[in-house]
């Protein structure tokens, strides 16, 4: 009730329990102190109570001479009963006082014991619970050490995924670029065949530049010497026409002295 005095059942913490359980402890030793110091002053009270009636009924010592010396003052003092019988019932509850006293201080050693034990397992408890709580500490530094090195292994898994796609990205570009360099070389092969083929039609053409600027030069010379020859026609032709005319005029003359 304590711990929980409305009767929800609800969890308390550490410090709540403890408080509780300090004030439980605190509670039986003020109430079982009560019960001894009423019931040590009742028996102290009944003692001297039972001393003193005893004190006054054993003047001669004996129990006969108690009888006869008891008047009817102290009959009509103790109520009207027997001095006998009321002192046979206050022993009877001192007795029973006793016992119960008896009774009490077992209850309260037991009491006790259950305090030190209780005490003792509160100390335990306080004990586990620090280890408890040293574990928690450890189980927290380890989870966040776990959440640390998962959150370093999800960033290199990370890395992986991303080396393993620029890798690949390299292998598609190898591949791509072997296969360039395969047509390279094919077109390399190719140029190189029409490489060939155009020196060898370049040799083929400078040949014939060769034979056509011999054939050339030959033609130059033959037209060289065709001009040469025409002057000389032309010389030839105008001598002859020269001639001719002379001829013709002598022709002339001679045709004119026959007449």
């Amino acid at each position: 009730m304590l711990l929980d005095p409305k009767g929800n059942d609800v969890e308390v913490d550490l410090e709540t329990y403890r408080r509780g359980i300090l004030q439980w402890i605190e509670d039986i030793r003020c109430r079982n102190s009560r019960e001894d110091v009423y019931y040590i002053d009742t028996s102290i009270e009944n003692r001297a109570t039972s001393g003193d009636e005893w004190g006054s009924i054993n003047g001669s010592g004996n129990e006969d001479s108690r009888c006869m010396n008891a008047t009817s003052e102290s009959v009509e003092g103790l109520g009207g009963e027997s001095p006998l019988k009321q002192d046979w019932e206050l022993v009877t509850k001192i007795e029973d006082l006793q016992l119960n006293n008896r009774r009490l201080v077992d209850h309260n050693a037991e009491l006790s014991f259950q305090m030190e034990n209780t005490e003792e397992s509160n100390n335990h408890l306080l004990k586990e619970v620090e280890i408890l709580r040293k574990q928690l500490r450890n189980y927290q530094t380890l989870d966040e050490k776990n959440k640390n090195i998962e959150k370093e292994n999800e960033e290199l898994r990370q890395t992986v995924t991303d080396l393993q796609e620029t890798s690949q990205n390299f292998q598609n570009k190898t591949k791509q670029l072997e296969k360039d360099r395969v047509t390279l070389s094919e077109f390399q092969e190719e140029l190189q065949t029409k490489l060939s083929a155009a020196h060898r039609r370049l040799e083929s053409l400078s040949t014939d530049h060769k034979n056509v600027c011999l054939a050339y030069n030959e033609e130059k010379q033959r037209l060289i010497q065709l001009e040469e020859l025409q002057g000389v026609k032309d010389e030839i032709d105008k001598e002859s026409t020269g001639t001719q005319e002379y001829l013709t005029s002598v022709i002339s003359d001679l045709a004119a002295q026959k007449e």
